[in-house]
């Protein structure tokens, strides 16, 4: 049991008052309490390399590169437009999420990014208009079937918002958003080459929900581990779903990897970069949550984005063609 006068500013003020009563002189000294949030000083210790995640820049990044990756494997031009419409788009709903969540006092501030977006909420609010007024205009100049499709999946982000932020909390509990925010990104990284490969329902099944239960992981690992390193300081528990995979971590990730093994040396040869990139990255999200006692939530964060990004191996390495 921790009895307060173990407490070292407790034990020195005992020990004044008994050599007070003894007849010693003593110097008047004052010392100051501080309270000592690790979290949030390891956050300011590392602010130069969590500007990335905190910017909700590497959503962005990682979604162009397996946009690339699946136009690469599946013979498909995109258009430079495209790439930085799916760009400006992601970042646009990722800050939109946070500063939604700042603006409701969902946030905690013992999580960088949350304590962040609240004390710049005037400014990331007027950057997220101005990126969505850009988007606005590149998206005029979209081939017409990739925009109608986008508008189709817009309907969907708009019915998240809803549910996330608009929903009653006992509707909210019962909501896999770790589920859904997978699927929505796979399906808008995927949307122009879809739109425009010939038979995609059976030609990009498998690598599209690779790659969107790849995200579904990426989000589960980032949810479970910020919740069971930040424990106390955080109020809302996890989805019951994210809970018990999160706990199965490491044998979901394995799971992943012996299917993209096996699916990578199938006949189709064009599909393998797809395969070995989702290998990589699920390899990646096992080694992560092995490791994870040795490194900061932070650390943690951005290195489970850092997974996600194996195109740029795939796309440029020739061993993995």
């Amino acid at each position: 049991m921790a009895y307060p006068w173990r407490r070292s500013g407790f034990s020195l003020l005992l020990c004044c008052c008994y050599a007070e009563k003894a007849g010693f002189p003593l110097k008047i000294v004052q010392f100051q309490q501080t309270t000592i949030n690790q979290p949030a000083q390891a956050a300011e210790r590392r602010g130069v390399w969590l500007w990335f995640n905190l910017l909700s820049l590497d959503a962005p990044l990682v979604a162009i590169l397996w946009q690339a990756l699946f136009a690469h494997c599946f013979e498909v031009r995109v258009t430079g437009a495209a790439f930085t419409a799916l760009a400006i788009a992601v970042w646009f709903i990722y800050v939109s999420d946070r500063l939604l969540d700042a603006l409701r006092g969902d946030g905690d501030e013992a999580v960088p990014r949350h304590r962040f977006y609240q004390n710049n909420w005037s400014v990331l609010g007027l950057c997220a208009t101005l990126g969505l007024g850009v988007l606005g205009w590149i998206c005029a100049r979209l081939d017409p079937r990739v925009l109608h499709n986008g508008f189709a999946l817009l309907a969907a982000v708009l019915a998240y918002f809803v549910m996330v932020h608009m929903a009653p909390d006992a509707v909210r509990r019962f909501w896999p958003k770790e589920l859904v925010v997978g699927v929505l990104f796979a399906l808008g990284t995927c949307l122009a080459t879809w739109t425009r490969t010939s038979e995609p329902g059976r030609e990009m099944l498998l690598p599209a929900l690779l790659f969107a239960t790849l995200c579904w992981l990426n989000c589960i690992a980032i949810e479970y581990w910020e919740w069971n390193r930040y424990g106390q300081s955080i109020d809302k528990t996890p989805h019951v779903l994210t809970l018990w995979i999160g706990r199965r971590l490491q044998w979901a990730a394995l799971a992943i990897c012996v299917f993209a093994a096996i699916m990578a040396p199938g006949p189709d040869t064009g599909l393998r970069p797809l395969f070995f990139a989702g290998l990589l990255s699920a390899a990646a999200i096992l080694w992560l949550d092995h490791s994870r006692q040795r490194l900061s939530t932070e650390a943690l964060r951005v290195l489970a984005d850092v997974s996600l990004l194996s195109p740029l191996l795939v796309l440029f390495l020739p061993i993995f063609r």
